[in-house]
């Protein structure tokens, strides 16, 4: 059974970043500071795509690591304008200057498991319950696992939301 997080995700069919961004361990700070860092680059990242962070249509998994518990996040991006999806990749990567970052195409053809493990929610294809398994046995442990999902992002699951059950009432109807 998936989530409802984990089906509204789904649901963007135009993804077109995933990042990983972590911390220096020497300069963590409070996570209310790691959250603003993360908004300020998602800012910059929203200029290099021709658009504004309000724009940008994300979702962020926030948790620690397993070893050492260091937190990081994990972010779904879309909504950004350009010509040079690959420049803008290694842009946004070398933008963040906390710690290590990577800043990946999405691929398509993955957007089922992001979904899963980004919603946080059971993994729909049986293939993946190993890893759901290994995934939600983290749950919990560190109060920094959570997710945020970005205003855009939020407009977004409630159109998407209203036009599926549209389209129920509209097929209802026509039966």
């Amino acid at each position: 059974m998936e989530s409802s997080y984990e089906w509204q995700i789904k649901l963007i069919r135009d993804w077109q970043y995933f990042a990983t961004l972590t911390w220096d361990p020497k300069d963590l700070g409070t996570p209310w500071q790691r959250r603003n860092q993360v908004t300020y680059w998602l800012r910059e990242v929203g200029k290099m795509g021709q658009t504004t962070e309000r724009n940008l249509t994300y979702v962020i998994r926030w948790e620690a690591g397993e070893t050492g518990g260091l937190p990081h996040c994990h972010i779904l991006i879309a909504g950004m304008t350009t010509t040079n999806p690959l420049m803008i990749a290694f842009k946004a990567r070398h933008a963040w200057k906390r710690g290590l970052s990577q800043v990946r195409l999405f691929d398509p053809g993955k957007a089922i498991g992001a979904a899963a493990y980004m919603s946080k929610g059971k993994f729909s294809a049986a293939w993946a319950q190993g890893a759901n398994t290994y995934e939600v046995a983290k749950f919990g442990r560190v109060s920094e696992d959570n997710i945020y999902v970005s205003r855009k992002m939020q407009e977004r699951m409630l159109q998407q939301r209203n036009t599926q059950t549209d389209d129920r009432a509209y097929s209802l109807e026509a039966a």
